[in-house]
């Protein structure tokens, strides 16, 4: 009987990490378009995704693996069932009253069952000698030549060299770390959208500012090693990343007189606007290219500096009104969502499905191209987004992720594991890209973010007492 159990259960484990891995691989490459694919069935009025489709296939493995291993239920069980029932309560309601996109916010708070999936369904003995190569090689190659979204750059290099640093033979190991840092397109690194940008600077600072308590070697050694990579990082931003994205975040002056001046504007109209009635769509399946801010007012905006003649940037550099009103929109938008929370003093936030609109935004006139299409503006901000959504419990949920968050960068402290620290640095790198973009609501974010969650609080837990790591 147990031996029928033990290869029951590998099977379970080994299917389930394949699943999530094939999914994360395809929105790593394809996104969008990957996110989109989807099935009709009779009885729903709405698709059902990719994503959703393996949370159903790995939920029944799990269900599986807790009945064939005879698993008592304890708090943690009946926990993660009550927060279910929020959830639902919370999808079902918004569904009777604002349709399917109710169901796009819940996404927001079940995709976090893949960290559960990926901690139940991971096994030591899935990642051999075989598997180690072949993993390691297909990175390498998307790193290398295939068109994938640059975002997922950081995340792909970490993943690559955590599993060629665990292959048994030297050589071989050697010819791939030699491959992955010659290859590696380093450009995507640095030359991203700003968000990434901050994202990528603050996990790398991370790493080479716990780097220096945990690698073995001599104290003044680690501190240089430390200084030359931060001086190297230094360079790749000055050097390589797009100067007018890094000018709008450092010209606060400039920024502030273009908030002042918008700001104005939105103040003298508000009292009397009102928004216009717009049908709500769960989604666009025809992604168009978004201005946010006509010509004319870009022309008609003040500047904090001298107006002088210079060359035009090179093609890949962006324009730099663009870069300031992107940043204009998020900061209106914010304001106006928090306000309405207040406003309405929704405690435990508004239902699901109940469309995010902005009155500085719509007045402003920017993106117009988007939420008179879609009835409804993203926040750019998943906190934000969660606030809206669950109010106080959102709070409770952000603060949840953190504190595991605190407690896997002292588990790799304490085993002074690197795999571990680079592991954090990843998940640190997505936390801090939440506060511009919906990481946790679009599947091709959120879905390999709770992966790496689950599999690096795993596999911190199981090696605490090992020095294996």
């Amino acid at each position: 009987m147990y031996p029928l159990r033990y290869k029951l259960t590998t099977i379970i484990n080994y299917t389930g990490l394949i699943l999530i891995g094939l999914l994360c691989l395809g929105y790593c490459i394809f996104v969008r378009v990957f996110a989109e694919l989807h099935i009709n069935l009779p009885f729903l009025v709405f698709p059902v995704f990719i994503g959703e489709i393996i949370i159903f296939f790995c939920m029944l493995l799990l269900i599986i693996k807790i009945f064939v291993l005879h698993k008592r239920f304890n708090k943690y069980y009946y926990l993660a069932l009550a927060y279910s029932a929020f959830v639902l309560l919370k999808a079902f309601v918004g569904y009777f009253r604002w349709g399917p996109f109710a169901f796009r916010h819940a996404a927001l708070f079940y995709y976090p069952i893949f960290s559960i999936f990926t901690y139940f369904f991971y096994e030591r003995r899935f990642f051999n000698r075989k598997v180690i190569f072949f993993l390691s090689l297909v990175i390498i190659f998307i790193l290398a030549f295939i068109p994938f979204y640059d975002y997922f750059f950081l995340t792909c290099f970490v993943l690559a060299f955590i599993l060629i640093k665990a292959y048994p033979q030297k050589v071989i190991k050697t010819a791939l770390l030699i491959c992955l840092f010659t290859l590696s397109r380093w450009r995507f690194l640095f030359h991203t959208s700003r968000t990434m940008m901050v994202s990528n600077a603050i996990a790398s600072i991370f790493v080479l500012i716990v780097s220096i308590f945990i690698l073995n070697i001599k104290k003044k050694l680690r501190i240089g090693l430390c200084f030359f990579m931060f001086l190297t990082l230094l360079l790749g931003y000055a050097k390589i990343s797009d100067r007018n994205a890094l000018r709008s975040l450092l010209n606060i002056k400039e920024f502030a007189l273009r908030y002042a001046y918008y700001n104005k504007i939105v103040e003298e109209k508000k009292p009397s606007f009102v928004l216009k009635d717009l049908t709500v769509r769960l989604y666009n399946p025809e992604k168009k290219e978004i201005k946010t801010i006509p010509e004319k007012e870009k022309r008609e905006a003040p500047r904090a500096i001298e107006e002088k003649k210079i060359a035009e940037p090179p093609i890949q550099f962006r324009d730099l009104d663009t870069c300031y009103s992107n940043s204009l929109f998020r900061v209106f938008l914010w304001k106006d969502t928090l306000e309405e929370l207040i406003k309405y003093r929704a405690i435990l936030g508004f239902a699901f499905g109940r469309p995010v609109r902005s009155k500085s935004i719509e007045i402003l006139g920017w993106a117009a191209g988007e939420w008179e299409r879609d009835g409804w503006i993203a926040p750019h901000n998943s906190y934000i987004q969660i606030l809206y959504n669950s109010g106080v419990l959102g709070i409770l949920f952000i603060g949840f992720i953190y504190f595991i968050l605190f407690k896997m960068v002292r588990a790799s402290l304490n085993l002074k594991s690197i795999n571990g620290v680079l592991l954090c640095a990843v998940i640190i790198n997505w936390l801090m890209a939440s506060n511009f973009l919906l990481i946790f609501e679009l599947p091709y974010h959120a879905i390999p973010f709770w992966s790496i969650f689950g599999l690096t609080y795993i596999f911190l837990k199981r090696n605490e007492n090992t020095d294996n790591t």
